[in-house]
């Protein structure tokens, strides 16, 4: 294997590529969205264990390790989606 491939659904990915991963809130009385710090989540994975460049941006292992919920409302029903930095 390659020593400089790069997983397209890491943390590491989306920081090398430029890329933003956004956090939305499905409750349907909120919405609210944001852009979240892939550099904070790295330090973060990394603290907690894992190698986080490396760590997935699957949903199931980010809502694992994360815990996140949104910050409006406080519900945990939320969503990410990837998209190229303006």
């Amino acid at each position: 294997m390659n020593s400089n491939f790069i997983n397209a659904n890491t943390l590491g990915y989306l920081l090398d590529s430029g890329e933003v991963l956004n956090i939305q809130c499905r409750a349907r009385n909120c919405r609210h969205h944001k852009d979240l710090d892939i550099r904070w989540m790295i330090k973060y994975a990394n603290k907690k264990g894992f190698e986080g460049f490396n760590y997935p941006t699957l949903h199931k292992d980010l809502v694992k390790l994360f815990n996140f919920k949104c910050s409006k409302c406080g519900k945990r029903d939320i969503g990410f989606s990837q998209r190229a930095m303006k």
